[in-house]
């Protein structure tokens, strides 16, 4: 939350600190996301069989809209405070971008 919470003070005068944090939160987020596509590659890899994705981002969404999602998620539901960041994160993009089920 304190790093990341920098990156909706965009559109203002931003401190060099300020700039550093949210270059270590995007560049986190995108390990976790990143990370879950891997997983996913070598799930499919290793077994012949495609997990499913906790969530199905949008091919336009925007780091900085990811972030402020997560932000959100996590002041919304201060019950899960105790989880990890990572989990949080899953949670939230879970929540914001579902992935649609096929209909037989």
């Amino acid at each position: 939350m304190r790093l990341c919470s920098s990156i909706e003070n965009e559109g203002s005068e931003i401190t060099r600190e300020e700039s550093r944090n949210i270059v270590y939160c995007v560049a986190y987020v995108e390990g976790v996301v990143q990370g879950v596509e891997v997983e996913i590659a070598y799930s499919t890899g290793t077994t012949g069989n495609k997990p499913r994705s906790p969530f199905c981002l949008p091919d336009t969404v925007e780091d900085g809209q990811i972030v402020k999602i997560i932000l959100k998620y996590i002041r919304n539901h201060p019950e899960e405070a105790h989880k990890s960041t990572v989990s949080l994160m899953i949670e939230a993009l879970r929540e914001a971008f579902p992935c649609r089920t096929k209909n037989p």
